[in-house]
């Protein structure tokens, strides 16, 4: 009889597990089950904890051998305990949070009880952009906006600002145009540590203007780059930026020599450009060859150059003409007089002094008493 309830019972149990029977008692019809496996689940990351920016993240929990969900769910700071069938293929997932590295899956199979668990962290860089410049202040380029960039994400930040970038991926930094201002070039980096703070620098050069031999509180010098042009009294400063072509113009201002232009590349913090002007004029002499000037009194000679309309000058007065042009100076006809040859040169500055000479010949006519005249 004995030999008989074996056999029966085993043609009851068969090969099918003892856990899904239930909780039997051991009597025949049920079988004694195993307890539970338990999973115990936490996340973490590599920023300080607790990290918030985890809270939402999505967890999952299936049988690979039936593709069943055994636990859908999102992590909300606090360990997670899953009861699970013992002796299944399970795996466990984690799903992605922005700016870090979603940790791998993992698989296994459970265990006839007891308890397993599993950590999953999550790593990211947090990068930091400071803007700066290459000046003592920095409050220009304050407002500036910086963009970190990876795969498709692109975060804009203000300086001083941070974003979270996904351990191991390459991300660009890049900087907003600022006026008056080099942009900074683009950085690229790769995401290697927890944390990491990045300078982007915005470089100027401060152009100072100096100006000598003249009262110049009327007036300023021009400055010009690509399309933008500033202007600047004598001993103002202007910001232009690293790498541009800059052009520095000084005004004409009566009788004095103009300076001449200057350029140059801007590739250094601070520049001073000094530009003299040196009293440029004509100082014209009108003269006779007879040593009475009278007839001469009201001549006026004409100067002139390109890009003039001639201005008249008598005997010695001085006028100002411009430095680096060809001078002319004609004279007009007198009476009785050979006037002057035109003269022509190309003033280099500084006070020119030039002569013209009308030239006369007098005849003196005696008449004698007896009717004859001699010529003198």
């Amino acid at each position: 009889m004995k030999l008989n309830y074996i056999l029966l019972n085993a043609l009851v149990l068969g090969s099918t597990p003892l856990n899904a029977l239930g909780t039997g008692n051991g009597k025949f019809g049920k079988s004694e089950s195993h307890p539970p496996h338990v999973l115990s689940i936490t996340i973490s990351s590599n920023q300080p904890q607790p990290d918030n920016s985890l809270i939402g993240a999505t967890i999952s929990v299936v049988d690979t051998g039936t593709m069943q969900s055994l636990y859908d769910g999102t992590w909300q700071g606090s360990e997670i305990k899953v009861n699970i069938s013992p002796l299944i293929n399970v795996r466990v997932t984690v799903g992605e949070v922005e700016g870090y590295a979603t940790p791998a899956e993992q698989t296994f199979e459970t265990a006839t009880q007891g308890e397993r668990n599993l950590s999953f962290v999550y790593n990211a860089c947090l990068v930091t952009v400071n803007a700066t410049t290459n000046q003592s202040e920095h409050t220009d380029v304050a407002g500036s906006q910086i963009t970190v960039a990876y795969d498709s994400v692109q975060k804009i930040i203000s300086s001083g600002g941070s974003v979270k970038v996904p351990l191991g991926k390459s991300y660009t930094v890049t900087a907003s145009d600022i006026q008056y201002y080099q942009t900074p070039s683009a950085q690229q980096l790769t995401a290697e540590t927890a944390s990491k703070d990045v300078s982007v620098v915005y470089n100027t050069c401060v152009l100072t203007v100096n100006v000598t031999g003249v009262d110049f509180a009327d007036n300023k010098a021009t400055i010009t780059y690509d399309s933008v042009v500033q202007t600047a009294a004598n001993g103002a400063s202007v910001k232009v930026p690293y790498g541009k072509n800059i052009a520095v113009s000084f005004p004409e201002i009566d009788q004095y020599s103009k300076p001449i232009d200057e350029e140059f590349v801007a590739s250094e913090p601070n520049k001073t450009v000094t530009a003299n002007y040196v009293a440029s004029g004509l100082l014209l002499h009108i003269n006779s060859n007879q040593s009475d000037k009278a007839d001469l009194a009201s001549v006026r000679a004409n100067v002139s150059w390109e890009g003039s309309d001639g201005v008249t000058i008598g005997d010695g007065e001085t006028i100002g003409i411009p430095t680096g042009k060809v001078i002319t100076i004609t004279f007009p006809e007198v009476e009785g007089y050979k006037k002057p040859d035109n003269i022509v040169f190309t003033h280099n500055g500084g006070l020119a002094e030039k002569s013209g000479l009308y030239q006369t010949e007098v005849v003196t006519v005696t008449v004698n008493t007896d009717n004859s005249c001699l010529l003198y």
